[in-house]
């Protein structure tokens, strides 16, 4: 391929260095491949084009010269040494597994959907060997939405090929009544579930479609529908390895039922749309479930209308006997006194993230963001200490705010170094988010006597302050209307 370069001193003749006709079998084959190993070589064919075109603008200085390079080799020449010079990119030089890495890095922070050109296979369109490697990666298939209709089943059955025997991230969309046969395709892969979010349909179609269904790798389900409690803890049972249980919308009603122990699960979030009839039934959830290894638990109403009452001995008698470590708890929008509250916190001793907002009842009676519940979280003032780890703390205020309370609750939690919090039990606050959703006629809030707290905004403790106006109680996508960080 490359020639050694001959000067006839009789001819004066020029031969080239460089066969137009290899050098175009090689950028076939160089932009097919990775070219780790094979930027010598590479490198030394750039070099002897390079002397070629140098050559033959000597010649046009050397008319005595004869060249076999004619002007049409010339651009050829060029325009193929354009083209390798990319080869020499430092992209060009990883190997393929480093260069899968970055793929599934960048692509699996996304589901594709199916029926739509994937992110991945704009990778693969950026040169055959980009090409190879996506198609050989199983897991940049194992991530994705799909609407269950029967159009979506051939693409469906090629997807589950390509991702092989890897676990399953799945996200279902099955507002349709075609999702029989969608299902029957997932249920064939039950035993590679590892996350799925299912949206629209009720649990007893996708999950128990198999006659013996199991769900060894399952470790997180989210459950937009309106599932029973029974086919809940069914799911629950056979799902050995779930960590995370994430429910939205109401519970259908069902009768009283046995107790029910999980050992994996780490993290329970119900969010309900209505919580009135189905009160008892989520009373009967807690009544007869145990989680032993919880430390996540996230409660959420939606309802703006009516009171959500807290069932306060249940939830108290929950907690006991599951004996779990709470580390994060999110109260929102239910309708709990300060003391139940405070009495149920005194059970999590080890809670490190509370997030409470008051209900968004215009006549909520009680609410838990009273001036007494905040004198309670004062780090040394009530009798018994609440939360003595607590490190994050949200509150979103609709009705009582006393900016003299609020300061001093702050300030009672900030500690000067770790070594001092030890000596007096209590672990210092990191992170402080005040709401303030007030009525229109409440007096103005006074921001700044929140003033001593810049000293500790610099001294350990992010603090913010924002205002919401009064209609986020009944629509929580709006915009603060003012947002402070001290």
């Amino acid at each position: 391929m490359l020639s050694k370069i001959t000067q006839d001193s009789r001819t004066g003749s020029i031969h080239p260095r460089v066969a137009i006709s290899d050098l175009r079998d090689l950028l076939v084959s160089f932009h097919g491949k990775s070219t780790y190993g094979h930027w010598p070589k590479i490198q030394q064919i750039l070099k002897a084009g390079e002397k070629d075109l140098i050559d033959r603008a000597d010649e046009l200085h050397h008319p005595g010269r004869r060249s076999v390079i004619n002007e049409q080799d010339v651009e050829t020449l060029r325009h193929h040494l354009d083209d390798l010079k990319p080869l020499l990119a430092p992209v060009r030089r990883l190997p393929n597994d480093t260069l899968a890495l970055i793929f599934e890095q960048v692509c699996l922070e996304r589901r594709f959907i199916v029926g739509r050109r994937p992110f991945h296979l704009e990778l693969a369109s950026v040169c055959s060997h980009w090409c190879s490697v996506v198609y050989s990666m199983p897991s940049l298939w194992a991530r994705f939405e799909i609407r269950c209709d029967e159009s979506s089943i051939t693409l469906l059955h090629d997807i589950l090929e390509r991702s092989k025997g890897v676990l399953l991230d799945l996200y279902i969309d099955a507002y349709s009544r075609e999702n029989d046969s969608v299902f029957g395709v997932l249920q064939a892969h039950s035993t590679r579930w590892k996350t799925i979010s299912v949206h629209g349909v009720d649990v007893e179609s996708l999950f128990f479609h198999a006659n013996h269904p199991t769900y060894p790798a399952l470790e997180s389900l989210v459950y937009k529908a309106l599932p029973s409690i029974a086919d809940v803890k069914r799911v629950i049972s056979l799902s050995p390895k779930l960590r995370s249980l994430k429910f939205e919308w109401m519970f259908t009603p069902c009768e009283r039922m046995p107790m029910t122990e999980h050992r994996t699960l780490r993290a329970c979030s119900l969010k309900v749309e209505r919580w009135d009839d189905e009160l008892l039934d989520m009373q009967r959830f807690f009544e007869s479930v145990t989680f032993p290894s919880l430390d996540t638990l996230c409660l959420d109403v939606e309802n703006t209308s009516e009171n959500i009452f807290w069932p306060a001995s249940t939830m108290t008698a929950f907690v006991e006997r599951s004996g779990c470590h709470l580390t994060t708890l999110s109260i929102l929008a239910i309708s709990i006194s300060d003391e139940d509250l405070s009495l149920f916190l005194l059970h999590i001793p080890s809670l490190m993230d509370l997030s409470l907002c008051d209900p968004r009842s215009r006549k909520a009676d009680p609410y838990p963001l009273t001036n007494a519940f905040v004198s309670n979280l004062h780090a040394f003032r009530p009798s018994q200490l609440l939360l003595p780890n607590l490190r994050r703390l949200h509150l979103i205020f609709y009705y009582d705010f006393n900016e003299t309370l609020i300061l001093d609750m702050i300030v009672s939690r900030w500690l000067p170094d770790a070594t001092y919090g030890k000596q007096v039990g209590v672990s210092g606050l990191e992170k402080v988010e005040i709401g303030m959703c007030l009525p229109r006629d409440a007096p103005e809030v006074d921001f700044t006597k929140f003033g001593p707290l810049k000293y500790l905004q610099g001294h350990g403790i992010d603090i913010y302050f924002t205002t919401y106006p009064e209609e986020w109680k009944h629509f929580r996508g709006a915009v603060p209307i003012h947002a402070t960080r001290m």
